[in-house]
């Protein structure tokens, strides 16, 4: 009988478990942070914003520090892409008071894609964001489903 000291059995266990910590890196587990306002976190940022959606469709963004107080809008530039692929809606920020409002409402409809673009000043270069604008509400924390802080999936589907 040949003695083989990786026998098939042991070379799995142990190639997966080399591979099952590296598994964690797959998955995107953001952080969800309920915000003063009740709308979106935009972590990727610096500073930190958040994204409303107003009752009259017109966006707000208020830049955040990290404790989740509003700080001036400065040099910051907004844009946002929202609604059918083929025929999107571009928003273009203004300055108003310390934060940015959208000079256009977002697209007829309840739940399309959106990309938020956010530049710290005229010469930077952009930080993207792309996400669902559900404007569904969720039923365990009220807040609207693009907004949710559930631990529920709910970017691409209503529930």
């Amino acid at each position: 009988m040949n003695y083989c000291p990786f026998s098939p059995m042991k070379y799995l266990t142990v190639v997966l478990a080399l591979l099952l910590p590296l598994s964690a890196f797959g998955h995107d587990e953001t952080k969800k942070v309920k915000m003063p306002n009740g709308g979106r976190h935009l972590a990727k940022p610096s500073p930190a914003a958040e994204f409303l959606v107003q009752p009259d469709r017109h966006v707000r963004v208020t830049f955040v520090d990290d404790a989740g107080a509003p700080v001036p809008a400065t040099e910051q530039a907004v844009t946002v892409t929202a609604g059918d692929r083929s025929a999107p809606t571009k928003l273009t920020f203004v300055r108003a008071g310390d934060v940015l409002l959208s000079e256009q409402a977002l697209p007829a409809g309840n739940d399309f894609p959106a990309v938020v673009q956010v530049k710290a000043n005229a010469e930077a270069r952009p930080v993207v964001e792309r996400f669902h604008i559900n404007l569904s509400v969720c039923g365990e924390c009220q807040l609207a489903e693009y907004a949710c802080v559930c631990s529920h999936g709910h970017d691409e589907h209503a529930h």
